[in-house]
């Protein structure tokens, strides 16, 4: 589903969810998204790692790990936000990120994000 989402009680709209975007993947590819994600997962560990130092970098992926640790095959806006942050701090990484940037970029491509 895209767009918006309206909760209605009776003749009245009691709220509204705007920009809500959930798009399940049904073409087979399931057991790929999950095999990228744990790519991803398994990359956000080892950067982090790396990046003891950088509390902004650490703390990023710590938040980041258990939303992708946990995300299925769908797209939702909290997977992508997640995503997206690690890719910012993957690209700030320059050669030590290149890993992880990649697993990240092929997530959003079998999403229909990138």
């Amino acid at each position: 589903m895209t767009g918006d989402t309206y909760n209605i009680s009776g003749k009245n709209v009691v709220g509204v969810a705007k920009d809500h975007a959930t798009v399940h993947i049904g073409d087979g590819t399931d057991s790929k998204v999950m095999a990228a994600f744990a790519e991803v997962v398994t990359q956000i560990r080892e950067v982090r790692s790396l990046v003891h130092d950088d509390a902004d970098a650490g703390t990023a992926l710590d938040e980041a790990l258990p939303i992708l640790e946990n995300a299925g095959p769908t797209q939702t806006p909290k997977v992508t936000r997640a995503l997206n942050r690690i890719k910012e701090i993957a690209v700030a990484l320059g050669a030590v990120g290149a890993a992880l940037l990649d697993a990240v970029n092929n997530v959003l491509q079998l999403l229909g994000v990138l």
